[in-house]
């Protein structure tokens, strides 16, 4: 997968469509590729749970660790892993 920067798509946008003879000054064609196409692209960045939002984790009493079922392990509530889950309560 290969990530790039949202704004760097729109500035390659508008850099082409000028090369072309375009005005880039908010002409229909660029602001409907740039709204309608490139903003609503998903983001390529992934959404790291933490250990303390995560559904596997349960905080120990008065300790900055805790358990996760998933794993066995003891983390503290700051890190993560690839295999979390949002706690959803």
């Amino acid at each position: 997968m290969d990530l790039i920067s949202r704004q760097a798509a729109i500035d390659a946008l508008r850099g082409y469509l000028v090369g072309k003879r375009c005005p880039d000054d908010g002409t229909l064609t660029c602001r409907l590729i740039e709204n309608e196409v490139i903003n609503k692209l998903p983001s390529a960045e992934p959404k790291i749970i933490r250990c303390k939002d995560c559904n596997f984790w349960t905080k120990q009493k008065d300790s900055l660790q805790g358990r996760c079922a998933l794993m066995g392990t003891y983390p503290t509530g700051n890190w993560f892993c690839g295999n979390a889950e949002r706690r959803t309560e």
